[in-house]
């Protein structure tokens, strides 16, 4: 009868990943912005922030501390139907962006998912928003989300 190796979950993940899976977070919040203003959004409530890696009072960024390649969610609804747009800014870039261009109809909800890569120690991640409607609009829900898929 011949023995079958089977390798720990640690060491598939490499070193510095907790043993049950890497960062996670998912964080909610709502806000009002001027037109024509590209605003820091602030999702202040925690769902859950597994390794405390998202701020959600002070700067609201996700800074990893686990190097590797996450899979980072983002959204807002706008109460009502206007040409928008959310940015996704790594370390104070824009890197990824989902907008929309109103056709007067009830679109309002503008989302994006991106596949990124953090060194686990100086890259952070944090939302914009800008809308043109001619008055300040409620974002209604704004939502960002990120987990570790693959540590480095």
């Amino acid at each position: 009868m011949s023995t079958l190796r089977v390798d720990t979950l640690q060491d598939r993940l490499g070193t510095g990943v907790p043993s049950l899976g890497g960062p996670a977070f998912s964080a909610t919040g709502s806000t009002s912005v001027a037109s024509s203003i590209l605003t820091k959004l602030t999702p202040n409530t925690e769902q859950f922030d597994t390794n405390s890696n998202y701020d959600n009072s002070t700067n609201y960024r996700f800074t990893p501390t686990v190097a590797g390649y996450y899979q980072l969610s983002y959204g807002m609804r706008l109460a009502t139907a206007a040409t928008a747009y959310i940015v996704l800014w790594k370390n104070g870039a824009n890197i990824s962006y989902a907008g929309s261009q109103s056709n007067g109809a009830t679109m309002t909800l503008y989302t994006s998912s991106v596949l990124v890569y953090a060194n686990g120690s100086t890259d952070y991640f944090e939302l914009y928003g800008a809308h043109f409607s001619g008055a300040t609009q409620s974002i209604s829900e704004i939502y960002f989300t990120g987990a570790l898929v693959r540590a480095e």
